[in-house]
């Protein structure tokens, strides 16, 4: 019984400590300068340099990211390493070459 209710209580405690944090980000996640300006990413938002605007869909398509958002917007991003990827706008056509600057 003891057994049980020390592993409940040890579960327990896991259960908040974000073993989640160890989970692998997406390879997008990170501050890169684009020449125009510099681009966050988390997750689930995208920051263009005035203010986060949440992800409402992401699609993977054989190592690319098509990000949608609530007003229609999209963009991809693809080619990503570790120091590099490219970023495309559906609206414009614009497209940068982008370097890592931080996670």
């Amino acid at each position: 019984m003891r057994f049980i209710v020390l592993s409940l209580c040890i579960l327990g405690l896991g259960a908040g400590t974000g073993f989640a944090a160890g989970a692998r980000q997406p390879p997008y996640v990170g501050r890169w300068d684009c020449g125009v300006g510099v681009f966050t990413f988390t997750a689930d938002t995208y920051d263009p340099g005035d203010g986060p605007l949440k992800i409402d869909r992401i699609q993977q398509q054989d190592g690319d990211y098509h990000f949608m958002f609530e007003d229609g917007y999209g963009l991809w991003v693809s080619g990503i390493t570790t120091t590099r990827m490219g970023w495309l706008s559906d609206a414009s056509g614009d497209a940068f070459d982008c370097k890592r600057i931080g996670r």
